[in-house]
């Protein structure tokens, strides 16, 4: 917008339509800047009315600088208020200025609330790894106390194992003592029933 103004200005004082080159630009870039602003600003916020107020003070601010040069000359440069167009640059720069302050707080408003749920998230995070410890601790606990009772199984296998290899060796042990008294026994009485039967 500056551009078009000091391009228009050169223009009339200097007579030299090649300084219009910026003026005659500035519509497309102007638009171009507007688009911008207009995709970025969410519909129901206010920073898209303040948007729509910029571009009515741009086209009213264009549709001067083509009077003044269509007329060949400053129309209201007499004007020691400087005239309407300087009262439209002024709303012009003014709305900006609230726009880029709104553009701030939403900003620093976004910022914030991203800190915070960053800070959030980090709470969130530390309760689940100390939760996953806790978890991985009381499996550790679980997985000694199950290879605890294996052993002691094992433990209790084994020397119920070796109680019942006693216990068979005993009792083979007896077995094999009976068997050996039984056998002297028999041959003992075999032995008097012969002697008896020879002595008769």
């Amino acid at each position: 917008m500056l551009d078009a103004e000091a391009a228009v200005r050169t223009y009339l004082l200097s007579g030299n339509p090649v300084h219009l080159r910026p003026y005659q630009d500035a519509p497309e870039e102007i638009e171009r800047a507007m688009a911008v602003l207009r995709a970025e600003s969410h519909p129901q916020r206010p920073a898209r009315q303040t948007i729509e107020q910029l571009g009515t003070l741009i086209d009213a601010r264009m549709a001067l600088l083509r009077s003044d040069v269509e007329a060949g000359r400053m129309i209201h440069a007499a004007d020691p208020q400087g005239g309407p167009g300087k009262q439209y640059t002024d709303e012009i720069r003014s709305t900006l200025l609230d726009l880029r302050g709104r553009t701030l707080k939403d900003s620093a408003a976004a910022q914030e609330n991203a800190f915070k749920r960053f800070a959030d998230v980090r709470a969130i995070n530390r309760v689940l790894g100390a939760g996953v410890l806790a978890l991985l601790l009381a499996l550790a606990v679980a997985l000694f106390r199950e290879e605890r009772l294996r052993r002691q199984i094992a433990d209790l296998l084994g020397s119920e194992n070796e109680r019942l290899q006693a216990q068979v060796e005993t009792r083979t042990a007896a077995l094999n003592h009976l068997a050996s008294y039984l056998t002297r026994m028999r041959e003992s009485d075999q032995a008097r029933v012969a002697s008896e039967l020879h002595d008769e």
